[in-house]
């Protein structure tokens, strides 16, 4: 079972730049390849999990790959933080299985992913 931070903050794994998402928003919680958790970490806007047509508020929620979640008033699919996290997991799986050098090198950051809204098709992209 992994975890992964979801909010505005750099220390976050996947980074949003929604004014209205808060700096440690919710945690992502990978249980198995069909089971996710997700949970809000306190947040100013809420978490939300699109039941129906309707949005709940929840601190604690089983979700699935389809559904539809929003961190404030940002909207964005669990399919869609969940391609953010496996992006983020072959990063540091890449830099695990490279040899260590003899002497340390300086640390290279770690690669992190950030979602944001495109303004002309409204659809959910990863910011580079």
């Amino acid at each position: 079972m992994k975890s992964f931070l979801l909010g505005r903050g750099l220390e976050c794994d996947v980074i949003f730049t929604d004014p209205t998402v808060s700096r440690r928003h919710a945690e992502f919680v990978v249980k198995s390849d069909r089971e996710f958790l997700l949970v809000d970490s306190a947040s100013t806007y809420g978490t939300f999990v699109l039941s129906g047509r309707e949005w709940k508020q929840i601190t604690t929620a089983q979700v699935s790959i389809d559904d539809q979640i929003r961190l404030g008033r940002h909207d964005t699919t669990v399919r869609a933080v969940m391609s953010a996290v496996i992006e983020r997991l072959r990063g540091s799986a890449s830099a695990e299985t490279k040899p260590m050098p003899a002497s340390p090198a300086p640390r290279e950051p770690v690669k992190r992913a950030a979602l944001e809204r495109d303004p002309e098709t409204g659809e959910i992209i990863r910011r580079k």
